[in-house]
Formats: C-alpha cells, structure tokens, sequence
C-alpha cells in the first residue's frame, strides 16, 4: 500500500469569515464538556454565557472554559442580547420545550441530535424556526469527521466513479451504565447512536429508497432498547449500503474498530473511523483509496488530522454561521435532519413489521 502525502484531499472545516457570533450553550454535561466547548475555543469561537439546570454543572462549566456569563435561568439567557446563537445540548426530550422558547426569543440554534423522539416533535421544532424565522441546524456533524468527508471529497471529484457499496462497520462496548435515562429507553442504538451513520450514508449517497433493519437488546438485559443492530439500505439501481453497530464487545478495547468502505464503479475508498476506537479516545481518522482514473492498483494513504471527536464537532457551527451570512439552508438544516429521522423511524418500522420499509411512510 503506497504512502502518498502530496495528495491533498478536501476534508477539513472552514470558518466563514465572520464566526465571532455570541454563542451561549444549553446543557453543560459530557458531550459539550468534551467536544463543543474545546473545539469552540481552538478555533476562537466567542462563547459569551451557559445555561444548565444544574446549578452545580454550570458553574463548573463556565470555570473550565473561562466563560463570562453564568445564567440563572434560560429566560435569562435568552434575555441577553449579547446572546446570537444558542448551542443546545440537552437530552432529546427536554428538546422541543426549549426549541421552542429559543425561536420565540428571536435566536437561531444548534441542537443535538436526535431533534425529537418522535416524528412530531421534530416537526413541530422544525415550523418554530420557521414561524419565528430563524436558522436551525442540528449537530450532525459525523458528516465532518476526516474520513467521511474525505470520501465524500472523493466522490464529488467522480475518482470512484458511480457508487456502488457503502458500509460502516462498528464494534466496541459503549458504557451504558454512564446514563440511566437511556439505557431504559426502548429505542437506543439506532435513535442515538446510528442516526450518526445513516445521516452520513444520505450525505455521501442521497437518500434510500427503502431500509431493512434487524436489532435486538444485548444478551445480558442491560440494557431495554436494541443496542445491536445489521441496517440494510437499498438505493435506486445497483447502490447497497450496510450499518452494523455492535455495542457489547467484550473484549478489551484493542479489539475495538469502526470501519467504513466505499466502492465504485472507478475505484475503491476505505479506512477507519478513529474515534472509535476507544470511548472518546481513540485514534486519528485514516483513508486509503484507489481509483482506475489514477493508476489501476495504485492505493493511496493520504494521512488525514483528527478524527470525529471533538475536530468533527466546529463544521455544524461553522455551517450554521455560514448559513447566516449566506442565506442558504445549513448543510443539517432542520428540514434536512427530518430526513434523516424519517430513516430512523422506518428503521423501527422495519424492526417491528419484519420487512423493508420505505422512509417516506413516515409523515
């Protein structure tokens, strides 16, 4: 396999020029602790205040990362006008309620993933936005990881020529017991987790025609909702695409891997996704790919900086912030997320009725 630095691939985040946005964030717990607010503050992003229901996490959010003001309320924080964009980071059933106030107030937002547990809500969040127009993006941001949107780069440069395969492989042991809210629900993997991997199939490939999905809760009940599942998505023509997402590996993290491939009609792309190898530690993303419109044979291994988590986590904002300026649609507008859920909730569909189903039969 050839080494070939010197073939530089489009992959990484950008800044709009302005990106000084006062930011104010919403929920103050592990996933803003450990990616939004480091890769804000690499990047120089202007984090003016924060809001958590935990008197306790908030105070010790803003004393980690310097930020000026801590907010009594979300009231409070909405009250400010130094206050642009609101980085929310909240489970998704406390979601809607803030969404909602948040738009009423006048300020666009970023919102976690999933928008809703429910197809209703999600649409409900989605015609806040609209009413009150402001912008809605939601922390998508997978889509940014190096290794997939080095593919991605790929296929836009038609080096792969018509995809014809796509597969994300992952296998590790996710420690549940870390979140109790989750670990009971009845929808976990596929809701939480590999919404990731189907929002970036519709990003590299476009959206499926249909979904077949076979899940099931681990052997040892710990957990209620399908943490193991085999997603089969069937596109138009000779496209096929597979997510398998393995969440109780017993081995020890070594054995640990989340790998992607992508093949064409022209060529080949393949590498790992680092971050999962090991629980928000892991490795840098990799790529090697080939292409006959190169040289028949000829794999090339560009190396590729970061990986997922936190690098991964600027390009929604940045996207949002691009979007303000722009007035084009964020690459994971709202509108676009409720795509991506309608995957989601025909995957459900599919676990229960036992057959493929079609994502448009969510409305």
């Amino acid at each position: 396999m050839l080494s070939h630095d010197a073939f530089e691939l489009d992959y990484k985040p950008m800044l709009p020029a302005k990106h000084d946005y006062g930011i104010a964030s919403v929920g103050c717990g592990g996933i803003s602790t450990a990616c939004h607010l480091p890769i804000y503050r690499r990047h120089g992003l202007n984090v003016v205040g924060c809001f958590d229901a935990s008197p306790e996490a908030r105070e010790k959010f803003a004393r980690a990362f310097s930020i000026p003001t801590v907010y009594s309320s979300l009231d409070e924080l909405l009250a400010d006008e130094k206050v642009q964009i609101v980085d929310i980071a909240v489970p998704a059933t406390e979601q809607r309620r803030i969404v909602e106030k948040v738009a009423s107030a006048g300020k666009h937002m970023l919102c976690q993933k999933p928008l809703a547990e429910s197809f209703d809500d999600a649409k409900a969040c989605v015609a806040a936005a609209k009413k009150h127009k402001v912008t809605l993006a939601v922390n998508q941001q997978l889509r940014w990881s190096p290794a997939i949107a080095a593919t991605k780069d790929l296929l836009h440069r038609g080096l792969l020529g018509e995809p014809t395969l796509g597969t994300i492989q992952v296998n590790a042991c996710t420690p549940w017991h870390k979140w109790e809210w989750i670990r009971v629900k009845k929808t976990i993997d596929v809701l939480y987790t590999s919404i990731h991997f189907l929002d970036s199939m519709r990003h590299l490939f476009g959206d499926p025609e249909r979904i077949y999905v076979s899940g099931t809760p681990p052997p040892d009940g710990s957990c209620v909702g399908e943490t193991r599942t085999i997603q089969v998505l069937e596109y138009k023509g000779s496209l096929r695409g597979l997510v398998h997402d393995e969440h109780h590996n017993i081995a020890n993290a070594d054995d640990w891997y989340g790998l992607y491939r992508v093949e064409g009609t022209e060529g080949i792309a393949k590498g790992r996704l680092g971050s999962l190898f090991g629980f928000l530690t892991g490795v840098p993303d990799s790529i090697s790919f080939m292409s006959r419109k190169l040289r028949t044979g000829w794999w090339v291994t560009p190396t590729l900086e970061g990986g997922w988590f936190p690098d991964a986590f600027i390009g929604p904002m940045a996207s949002l912030m691009e979007s303000l300026q722009t007035g084009k649609p964020p690459l994971t507008s709202g509108e676009d997320h409720l795509r991506t859920l309608q995957l989601v909730f025909a995957a459900y569909k599919s676990m229960e009725e036992k057959r493929a189903v079609r994502p448009s039969e969510i409305q």
